[in-house]
């Protein structure tokens, strides 16, 4: 399990992913911080997390995309939450 848990938070930070955190329920949080936009969205990037997991064998269903957005100078950022759907391939 932990193998598996590496390789799915090397797969999220090498699509830019900044927090990977996995919950004791199996669900994982995935939050990337923003300044601007650059016409992204929280379901930008959740269709990113999906698919970078999909690369190593991994399906994964999103619960919730959310953008936390703060006037500047605070971070705001986007924050995912999915669940693992069965095992690698």
């Amino acid at each position: 399990m932990k193998r598996r848990d590496g390789e799915l938070r090397e797969a999220l930070g090498n699509v830019g992913m900044d927090t990977v955190v996995k919950h004791r329920d199996g669900t994982w949080m995935v939050k990337r911080i923003f300044l601007y936009k650059f016409g992204r969205d929280a379901e930008k990037i959740a269709e990113k997390v999906v698919k970078a997991l999909e690369k190593i064998g991994v399906k994964a269903e999103v619960l919730y995309a959310e953008e936390h957005w703060n006037p500047w100078p605070k971070d705001s950022w986007w924050e995912v939450g999915i669940k693992i759907q069965g095992g690698m391939k």
